[in-house]
Formats: structure tokens, C-alpha cells, sequence
């Protein structure tokens, strides 16, 4: 199975782009997206819709609170599935994945940002007990996956993962191509289109959306970038830049990848 990755910086166009080539999805290719997931697309596995369903829940519900912690954890939740997500693919005779988001390339760009903020101490202990309550079962998905025991666990599932993410990130460093690779279990995508664009524009850009998230202002982004260059650098993988500052180019670019993947249209 081939895997292709858009990716970029928010703002840059990669989810525009990626809507844009869904349109000609066919029986052989298919898109995922992160952290929001496209959780119908794998209803037929159970354990892996609801535990969609509960990284998408999360997403919103960060952005409701305003909990950057929450925010990490459905991100950081959605690169631990991603492999899983990847082997529904295989089972349903998917040859071409194209995705938005990877457990290598995105998480070591942006972990660097949110692994200070990974402490489960700044959330309301209420809150962090309600979460375990209603979504015991989904949690249990991912702390069997990061082989948690009970013993671990004193504080609950959702305190624990989050522990786990800040000793990773924060206190290790372990944000190295074969950390990510142990932490994960995925390998590099077939190419990569990165979608890039300077700092001022992406902002521009995300500006008038009704939430922002913690890292999206004009300075933070400005030190994304060449963070994002030096982990492409470090991928060594068939790596195309679009410069995402015009339209235009990403026009091209989408025409480019349509005629390369969808040849007969």
C-alpha cells in the first residue's frame, strides 16, 4: 500500500487540497485525515470507530474548554491509531492512502510546541475523572496500546497518557526519527507534499476562524518552519515543496497530484 502524505503548516492549503483530490476517490484509494478522522469509514471495526469518535469528541471539547492539553492529547491519540486506521485500509484492499497528517513527520513538529504543556497537573481533576468515566472503553484502546497496567494508572487513563506524552517529549527530548518510529509503530509515506508557506500569510489565513489554537499566531508559526525543513531533511523520503504563498501553486499542485494518482480522469 501506497501512502502519500499533503502536509503543512496550518493554514497552507493542505486540507483544501486534500477535499479537493477526495472528489476523484475511487475503490482503490483512500484518505485519512488527523485528528479529526473520518470515523464512519471504519464502522465495520467497533473498537476503532468509538475510539475515532472519542479522538474527534476530544478535539471539540478542547476547543471548547480552551484546554491545550486536550488538544495534544487528540493529536498525540491520533498518530498512536494511525497504524491501526492504516491496517483497516489494507484489509479493505486499499492500494493508495493519501493523508493529511503523520505520526513521523507532523509529531515532531509539533510536539516541540505542546510537550511543555502535556502535564495532566493544570487540568481539573474532575474534569480529567469525567473523561475517564464516560470513555473508560476508548481509553482502554490506547493504554493497552502503550502497554499501561492498573499499577500505572493510580490518577486514571486519560492522566496517564497525558504523563506519558510530557516524560516523552518534555523531560527525554525523544523526538528523533527512530523515537518516533518506536513510539508508533509506522513507517515513512511513499512521498511527501509539503505545502509550504511564510508565516504571515498562514496567519493571515487562520486569522479569522472562530478558535485558535495555542500555537497558531504569526511568531509561533514563524518557528515552525524551519523546524518542519529540518525534520523533512531528517525523513530522507521523496519529499516535493509547493509554494503555498499563491494559489496558483497550489492549484498546480493539485493538478499535478490528479494526474499523477488519477490518470484517467
Amino acid at each position: 500500500m501506497k501512502l502519500i502524505l499533503i502536509t503543512g503548516l496550518d493554514g497552507s492549503g493542505k486540507s483544501t487540497l486534500i477535499s479537493r483530490l477526495e472528489a476523484h476517490k475511487n475503490e482503490g484509494t483512500a484518505f485519512l485525515r488527523a485528528p479529526v478522522i473520518n470515523a464512519e469509514v471504519f464502522e465495520e471495526n467497533q473498537k476503532l470507530y468509538k475510539a475515532s469518535l472519542f479522538i474527534n469528541w476530544l478535539n471539540t471539547e478542547a476547543d471548547s474548554l480552551n484546554v491545550p492539553q486536550l488538544k495534544a492529547a487528540a493529536l498525540f491519540a491520533s498518530m498512536l491509531i494511525f497504524k491501526d486506521l492504516l491496517e483497516e485500509f489494507r484489509k479493505k484492499n486499499v492500494d493508495l492512502v493519501f493523508c493529511e497528517r503523520h505520526p513521523l513527520i507532523d509529531t515532531a513538529v509539533y510536539a516541540r510546541f505542546y510537550a511543555d504543556k502535556m502535564h495532566p497537573k493544570s487540568i481539573p481533576v474532575a474534569t480529567l475523572a469525567e473523561i475517564d468515566y464516560n470513555f473508560n472503553a476508548e481509553l482502554g484502546y490506547f493504554t493497552k496500546m502503550m502497554n499501561l497496567k492498573k499499577q500505572d494508572m493510580p490518577h486514571g487513563a486519560l492522566h496517564a497518557l497525558l504523563l506519558l506524552m510530557y516524560n516523552w517529549f518534555y523531560i527525554h527530548k525523544k523526538f528523533a526519527l527512530e523515537h518516533l518510529k518506536e513510539l508508533f509503530s509506522v513507517e515513512m509515506p511513499s512521498k511527501i507534499y509539503y505545502l509550504k508557506a511564510d508565516a504571515d500569510v498562514l496567519f493571515q489565513r487562520i486569522a479569522q476562524r472562530d478558535v485558535l489554537e495555542p500555537h497558531e499566531t504569526e511568531k509561533v508559526l514563524a518557528k515552525f518552519i524551519p523546524v518542519y525543513d529540518q525534520v523533512l531533511a531528517d525523513a530522507k523520503t521523496e519529499t516535493e515543496v509547493v509554494n503555498a504563498n499563491e494559489v496558483k501553486h497550489l492549484d498546480g499542485a493539485y493538478h499535478q497530484i490528479r494526474k499523477n494518482y488519477f490518470p484517467a480522469l
